[in-house]
């Protein structure tokens, strides 16, 4: 599940990463800290009551929007490739 963490801090843009008063661009330093406020979850689909989606395990607080729902793709086993008949 992705979800939008809409009460995350955004004044993340310039910092300062040796404390000298000098502010650099947060893409140009290897901060962990980013202006990334889209988050992902993995989460049990418990079911659908309307437009209400019920979730287990789904890691954000409540109220939180989410963005969209994926299954997981390692429960679907591959199909095997089609045979033209031809070596």
């Amino acid at each position: 599940m992705l979800y939008w963490l809409h009460l995350s801090r955004r004044d993340f843009v310039r910092q300062n990463p040796a404390n000298d008063g000098s502010a650099l661009g947060t893409f140009a330093l290897r901060a962990p800290v980013r202006p990334n406020l889209i988050g992902i979850s993995i989460a049990t689909l418990i079911g659908i009551e309307g437009t209400t989606v019920l979730v287990r395990g789904f890691d954000c607080l409540d109220g939180t929007p989410p963005l969209d729902l994926k299954p997981d793709r390692t429960l679907f086993t591959p199909i095997a490739p089609a045979t033209t008949g031809r070596l």
